[in-house]
């Protein structure tokens, strides 16, 4: 009989914090799943750790491969799955014991296709919130397209997270994540967010995303990163392609933010800081038609339209944030 839940967790050199993750999703009180645990190339203990805990709970699969990066082992255990439902879990974060059984009450109540549920962004361990789960509500979102391109650059974090979702199956029949590229994660979900019809927000913190000083979004600036521009133009190109109408005014606000983020980042990259501001300015009348952002934030895009150095000198406090 296969399991109703697979639970997809890519490992990589994570041995500090693999246990603990495990551990969660072993004590679920929902316990109708199985757990894919992929280890991509690790060099540490963690291939050892994952095979000991196959030999422990025969609902674990362990793979391993060559390493190939995050989106490589997300594929590796989309396509032996057998679950009715599909989720993916970072090999150092944690989660909530009823993560899995509220959402999936949520998701197979009325044939919804994903059910996402709120997030601590945390940099060390904390225990599980209290949770009565018959007072936990699902919000119905009719529209997640419009939800999604209204955001802002803080409220769009948990709609391109994929790990704090639960998905029905067969969205993922012909979708897998690029390989070996940066910002992965947003290259699918918002082509997923297309195919779909029945979107919920439970408003419950069920999950631990661990904020290392290591991982890919913080940390000493690497010239890849800035594959994560390269993902956000190809989502443009594709809502182009497609003639969808949409307000891309926020969106376009995001993406003049991180390319002023990199800007400030790959310093030593001057060619690469002057493709940067050109994109910048092509893109600066969102940032004047944008109704999200305050008179203040905006006064830190026009100056740095008109001059990088202003910019960092202006608000080199503020600009911290940019950095982090």
């Amino acid at each position: 009989m296969n399991p109703e839940i697979s639970i997809i967790v890519p490992v990589y050199n994570v041995e500090k914090y693999l246990k603990r993750c495990i551990d969660s999703i072993l004590n679920q009180s929902f316990e109708n799943f199985e757990l894919i645990l992929v280890d991509d190339g690790s060099t540490d203990n963690s291939g050892k750790i994952v095979d000991e805990y196959e030999g422990i709970d025969k609902r674990i699969r362990v793979i391993h491969k060559q390493n190939g990066g995050q989106g490589s082992a997300r594929n590796r255990g989309l396509d032996i799955a057998k679950g009715n439902y599909i989720g993916f879990v970072d090999s150092d974060d944690w989660i909530h014991r009823d993560m899995y059984k509220c959402m999936y009450k949520f998701i197979t109540e009325d044939n919804t296709d994903i059910v996402q549920v709120n997030h601590n962004i945390v940099t060390e361990y904390i225990l599980d919130g209290k949770c009565n789960l018959n007072d936990i509500k699902a919000t119905n979102i009719d529209d997640i397209i419009g939800k999604f391109t209204d955001c802002n650059s803080f409220e769009i974090l948990p709609f391109i997270f994929p790990v704090n979702k639960l998905y029905k199956r067969d969205i993922w029949k012909e979708l897998r994540f690029p390989e070996g590229k940066f910002a992965e994660d947003l290259r699918v979900i918002y082509k997923i967010y297309f195919k779909i019809s029945k979107f919920k927000i439970i408003d419950f913190k069920f999950y631990n995303y661990y904020m290392s000083p290591n991982s890919s979004t913080r940390g000493e600036f690497n010239i890849k990163k800035l594959e994560d521009i390269e993902a956000w133009e190809e989502m443009f190109k594709f809502l182009d392609d497609n003639d969808l109408s949409i307000n891309r005014c926020n969106l376009k606000a995001i993406y003049c933010r991180r390319i002023l983020t990199y800007y400030f980042k790959c310093y030593k990259y001057k060619d690469m800081q002057k493709e940067l501001k050109k994109k910048f300015n092509v893109n600066f009348r969102y940032i004047l038609q944008n109704k999200k952002l305050n008179y203040k934030e905006k006064a830190v895009y026009i100056s740095f339209r008109i001059s990088p150095l202003l910019c960092e000198k202006c608000f080199k406090t503020k600009l911290n944030i940019y950095k982090s």
